[in-house]
C-alpha cells in the first residue's frame, strides 16, 4: 500500500480548509471492542466541554457510543479542524491509554470528517448523533443517554444558537 492510498495517509488532509467550518467528526477504537466504560466516557465529553467552556470550539451536538465518539463542532479560535483534533486526540488517548490498553484496544490512528455544507446537513448531522444510542436500541430518548450533548447535563456548554449561518 502507498503512502498516498493508506486511508489514513496525512496527504488526504493537505488541502483541507483552514477557514472556519463545521464538521461531524467520528473517533473509533481499532479494533472496534465495545469497552468503552462511563470512566473513558466520561473523560471525551469533559475534554469536549473544556474546549467549548474555553472558546476554543463551537459545539452543537456529540455522543459517546461504546466503540465510539461523534461530535459536530468547528473551531472557534484560528486552529483548523486538524490541528484541533491533534489537541483534543492527545489529551483524550493519554487520559484513556492505560484503560484501553487494558482491554486491548486504543484510539484509531487519525479521524473521520465530514465538513458541514448546509443548514440541512448541520440539523440532519446534530440528530444523526444524539440519535445514535436510539439506532442502538440501547435508549428511548435521546436525552436518556447519558453520554450525549442531548443529556440535559451538557447543555449549557452548546452553541445555540449556532453563530453562523451556512
Amino acid at each position: 500500500m502507498t503512502e498516498t492510498s493508506h486511508p489514513h495517509s496525512s496527504k488526504l488532509r493537505l488541502h483541507r480548509r483552514v477557514t472556519p467550518g463545521a464538521f461531524l467528526i467520528t473517533k473509533c477504537l481499532d479494533p472496534r471492542l465495545e469497552v468503552i466504560d462511563s470512566t473513558i466516557a466520561a473523560e471525551i465529553c469533559s475534554t469536549l466541554c473544556f474546549y467549548a467552556r474555553e472558546g476554543q470550539i463551537h459545539l452543537a451536538a456529540f455522543v459517546v457510543m461504546l466503540d465510539h465518539w461523534h461530535a459536530v463542532f468547528a473551531t472557534s479560535d484560528g486552529k483548523n479542524i486538524s490541528e484541533r483534533m491533534n489537541i483534543m486526540d492527545g489529551w483524550i488517548g493519554k487520559q484513556t491509554a492505560a484503560a484501553l490498553k487494558a482491554m486491548r484496544c486504543g484510539w484509531q490512528q487519525g479521524f473521520h470528517d465530514a465538513e458541514i455544507r448546509s443548514a440541512k446537513q448541520f440539523q440532519f448531522s446534530c440528530v444523526y448523533v444524539e440519535e445514535n444510542p436510539i439506532r442502538r436500541g440501547l435508549v428511548k430518548s435521546p436525552s436518556d443517554w447519558a453520554w450525549s450533548s442531548a443529556n440535559p447535563q451538557y447543555q449549557r456548554h452548546l452553541a445555540r444558537p449556532w453563530p453562523w449561518s451556512f
